[in-house]
């Protein structure tokens, strides 16, 4: 299912490798989607950087956006797979 403009979005960790993610047990960053543009949108993260500054709005493609109700699942992927 792919996510709509203005719910709520998961970020995947994987579009910014480098980054550490402490969000949602490093699954992914919360953002909100605030246009889309084909197959892109343009995503605002919700938390703000460590200083208290807000990130500036960026484009990313759909295919790293999942629709936020979706992370109980990963999570529960991500438990389970622990667990093995």
């Amino acid at each position: 299912m792919r996510p709509e403009i203005g719910p709520r979005v998961l970020i995947l960790a994987k579009v910014w490798p480098s980054e550490p993610c402490l969000e949602h047990g490093g699954v992914g960053w919360e953002g909100t989607i605030l246009s889309r543009h084909g197959e892109s949108a343009s995503v605002q993260l919700r938390f703000a950087t460590p200083d208290g500054r807000r990130f500036a709005p960026v484009r990313l493609s759909m295919d790293v956006l999942r629709p936020f109700t979706e992370l109980v699942s990963l999570a529960d992927t991500i438990s389970d797979s622990d667990s093995d």
